[in-house]
């Protein structure tokens, strides 16, 4: 059962990362011609050497849809040829393509991005793992990632005199980059509400981790659907839908790391 388990972990969460890869990559496809400088270096504005100048819009086209492609056959070989040298190789491209995307970008690189491209290093390396670590080593790494990620993330908000007066989600709502000023509005009006959202934010994000100790699963998994639910409304109301895209894909791993904490308990 423990290696069934496993089995089935390391797959949902790659099967997850290679998705996330497919639709932010298809995302950044989409952009127009006119917002490239905005996004890109070009080759004047940089020291560095580049292998790929994404800054012209006909090559960042071409990079972004190997990508693309590339995620659709990683995906096919998932599930037909999992972990075979062809899997690995295609697998260790991504993360290349994906590591010179991200350093080659001026803006838009968020939290996601970060646990995209953890994701992508930590099962490159579980490669070069024996045959008996090569799953279980990456999906502890990434377990481990999501836990400190909503622990540091939680605290900071929790010592955060503005959060804790629950007063700061209507500003945040209220800017440009991250604005749904009909909802902002409506929580500056109804500040009970606002304290609700932001505590319930807190609550959440340690829940996770206070509830990783606790062995009772299903506190665990109502944990994790509250964050998850979090997601939902970050990417509707704020547009971070790329954290819907790739968060859900360490839960797989922080499933496993949780049951094997406690089966070392036990």
């Amino acid at each position: 059962m423990d290696d069934n388990l496993l089995s089935l972990c390391y797959i949902l969460s790659s099967s997850i990362l290679l998705i996330s890869s497919l639709i932010h990559s298809s995302e950044l496809f989409s952009i127009k011609y006119s917002l490239n400088r905005l996004i890109y270096f070009s080759e004047s504005e940089t020291s560095e050497t580049q292998i790929i100048n994404l800054y012209k819009p006909s090559i960042r086209n071409r990079f972004h849809i190997t990508i693309v492609i590339l995620s659709l056959i990683e995906l096919f070989l998932l599930y037909n040829q999992p972990l075979s040298l062809l899997y690995k190789i295609f697998f260790l491209c991504l993360t290349f393509l994906h590591l010179y995307s991200y350093a080659k970008r001026k803006i838009g690189r968020d939290g996601a991005d970060q646990i995209r491209l953890l994701a992508f290093m930590s099962f490159s390396l579980g490669f070069l793992a024996s045959n008996d670590l090569v799953e279980i080593l990456p999906l502890y790494f990434i377990g481990f990632q999501l836990l400190i990620s909503y622990s540091t993330s939680g605290l900071s908000k929790l010592f955060s005199t503005h959060w804790r007066k629950g007063n700061v989600l209507g500003d945040i709502l209220m800017t440009n980059s991250y604005g749904s000023k009909s909802f902002a509005k409506y929580l500056k009006s109804n500040p009970i509400v606002e304290k609700t959202f932001s505590y319930s934010a807190i609550f959440f994000m340690l829940f996770v981790p206070i509830s990783f100790f606790v062995p009772i699963s299903e506190i665990f998994y109502l944990s994790l659907l509250g964050m998850f639910i979090f997601h939902i409304s970050t990417a509707v109301l704020m547009g971070l839908n790329d954290f819907l895209f790739t968060i859900p894909m360490t839960y797989p791993a922080v499933y496993y790391l949780y049951f094997s904490f406690h089966q070392i308990l036990l």
